[in-house]
């Protein structure tokens, strides 16, 4: 409230959007000028929705007639639905994936007819859709309040005029930066920095997809090459694991003395 009352751009990092929906329910409580910083992807605002949800129906009226402050920034129906001109709705309107940068639209001639090929124009209802409420009011809010990887969200280009990531905008706009537990934002950058591969326990494990293929590929289920496949996994997990602990080999988290760079060249 101190930094808000002294005209202070302060960014809260917090470790979940949940943490951050909180404060900010407290501080607009208060009168504070917040903003909510969240991703904009589809995956991302589908989990944030599925939260909400479990959320509201966590207490005894299972959701009905409940809300939460926030809700109103966590929007996923996009606005441009209803001026949808298919009149047999044979195509389902992308509600997850609107074309908010791709409006195709034809422009005018100087006689007034309109012209054979159509232009693409940023939506004109960006200034009232509520699925964009979140970005819209972060460009005249002086409290940001987020998550460290949402930071990583292009800036949409109806709210600026320069192409850049909310970690830029931060870098050059903010007098202050406050991270909480600042070895789990860590931790989330660097998880989003090295890529992974489950082996094996999920739908997206690599034995999964081996199984599937070989089922697809043979047209029904089959035992001899699920044996197959599993004896692979259990091939290439020993030589991971032999890689990991051979001698005189960089490994991650080793005390190899040499790393070696492609064809073999020490780095």
């Amino acid at each position: 409230m101190w930094l808000d009352k002294h005209d202070y751009r302060t960014a809260v990092l917090l470790p979940s959007i949940e943490m951050s929906l909180n404060l900010l329910g407290d501080l607009r409580f208060y009168g504070a000028d917040v903003g909510l910083l969240v991703g904009q992807s589809p995956e991302t605002r589908i989990n944030h929705a599925h939260k909400l949800a479990e959320r509201l129906g966590a207490d005894e009226s299972r959701g009905f007639g409940r809300s939460v402050a926030g809700a109103d920034l966590l929007g996923l129906t996009c606005a441009l639905a209803a001026f949808d001109t298919d009149p047999e709705g044979h195509d389902e309107f992308p509600h997850l994936t609107p074309p908010c940068n791709q409006v195709l639209q034809r422009g005018l001639k100087k006689v007034g007819r309109p012209k054979q090929n159509e232009s693409k124009h940023l939506c004109a209802l960006s200034g009232v859709c509520g699925r964009m409420k979140a970005p819209r009011e972060l460009a005249h809010r002086r409290i940001w309040l987020g998550h460290v990887l949402s930071m990583d969200t292009r800036i949409s280009p109806h709210f600026a005029d320069e192409q850049m990531r909310y970690f830029e905008a931060v870098a050059m706009t903010c007098d202050l930066v406050i991270v909480d537990e600042a070895d789990g934002a860590q931790a989330a950058l660097d998880r989003k920095a090295i890529s992974s591969l489950d082996l094996t326990g999920s739908e997206e494990s690599y034995e999964h997809h081996l199984v599937a293929r070989s089922v697809l590929a043979n047209g029904g289920w089959s035992k001899r090459h699920d044996r197959q496949q599993r004896a692979e996994l259990q091939r290439c997990c020993v030589g991971l694991r032999q890689a990991e602990s051979r001698p005189g080999q960089y490994a991650p988290g080793g005390s190899s003395p040499e790393r070696r760079g492609g064809c073999g060249r020490p780095l």
